[in-house]
């Protein structure tokens, strides 16, 4: 659960610059996803609201989309864990998650801990330990560990804590390859925070580049990226033996609409050499006319006729069941 940015530089008052960002000019967008980055819920924030805020900007922005996600109704969802960066995290959130059962993991700054701050070593102290060295509290129900890496992270959690302890490979000017102690709450928040990134990453890498004034033209086109993406992890996970990749499925969806509502008389340019089974076994637009001789797809016979919508030439005469066992047989 994280910030996501939608690229935009016209003018418009939700129109938002973060300069820490890729995208620094943009419309912000809060944004929860799986870990292998399937948007499950996407919402674009429209500026300061007047409503009471219990948890503070982020803290609000978490448990509302938690909300849009119980809507949903799947058990599987429901036992989910969460987790999100030090601008939504705090003691208090954390505390009103775990009287919902919620499970929750994420970094959290020093003044949002609820005290805990005043026990843990302070982040000056921890600094001048050894690298890998942690210091940790913990109430009945929540966890807190500062843990010294290149500079000292806190973390949070509801349902992790810091056994068992690993090792972990880093990088030491003079020395090499070195191994240092690493929390386990600290490897669960590196393995599932991740997911608003990869879905970034996949979201910027065919990005579709249309120049429009209009303010709305870049969310729309945001949605369609997010659908194809979306589409492209249930098609993994209904097929996981399949080695589309992303761009190969972009490029199967694309021939899929080109063909599917084509008129009789097709450019030559759109014109594809395999049509896609979808299209082949649709049913709709599957005309014969008379072309140039050649051989049949199905029975490799010459024959002068093809259809206009699969530009395949099929025998549809002489009492041939051509045109029909390639426009229902799915083995084909």
């Amino acid at each position: 659960m994280f910030e996501s940015m939608i690229p935009y530089k016209g003018l418009h008052s939700i129109r938002q610059y973060m300069k820490s960002k890729p995208i620094k000019f943009g419309y912000k967008a809060w944004a929860i996803c799986g870990e292998d980055g399937y948007p499950y819920h996407l919402q674009i924030y429209c500026g300061k609201s007047s409503e009471k805020l219990d948890f503070g900007l982020g803290g609000s922005v978490v448990v509302r989309l938690i909300d849009e996600m119980y809507k949903i109704g799947d058990e599987d969802i429901k036992n989910c864990e969460y987790f999100f960066d030090n601008f939504f995290s705090s003691h208090d959130l954390l505390s009103d998650l775990t009287g919902k059962e919620i499970l929750a993991t994420g970094t959290i700054r020093e003044n949002r801990t609820g005290g805990a701050d005043k026990v843990l070593l302070s982040k000056k102290l921890l600094q001048k330990k050894d690298r890998g060295s942690y210091d940790f509290v913990c109430n009945e129900s929540l966890f807190i560990t500062s843990w010294n890496d290149n500079s000292v992270c806190q973390v949070i959690s509801n349902c992790h804590q810091i056994d068992p302890i690993r090792n972990t490979q880093r990088w030491k000017k003079g020395k090499g390859q070195i191994y240092v102690e690493q929390p386990h709450v600290i490897k669960a928040y590196n393995e599932g925070m991740g997911g608003v990134d990869a879905m970034d990453r996949l979201l910027e890498s065919y990005r579709p580049s249309v120049n429009m004034k209009k303010w709305w033209w870049s969310l729309f086109i945001n949605v369609l990226n997010l659908s194809v993406i979306a589409s492209w992890r249930l098609y993994q996970k209904a097929n996981p033996d399949s080695k589309m990749t992303h761009l190969e499925f972009r490029r199967y969806v694309t021939q899929v609409l080109v063909k599917s509502n084509c008129e009789n008389q097709v450019k030559k340019s759109v014109v594809i050499a395999v049509p896609p089974k979808e299209v082949r076994l649709d049913g709709v637009g599957h005309f014969v006319e008379t072309t140039s001789q050649g051989r049949c797809c199905v029975c490799k016979k010459n024959t002068r006729k093809v259809c206009v919508k699969c530009k395949k030439r099929l025998h549809s005469d002489r009492q041939t069941n051509c045109f029909y066992e390639y426009h229902n047989n799915s083995h084909i």
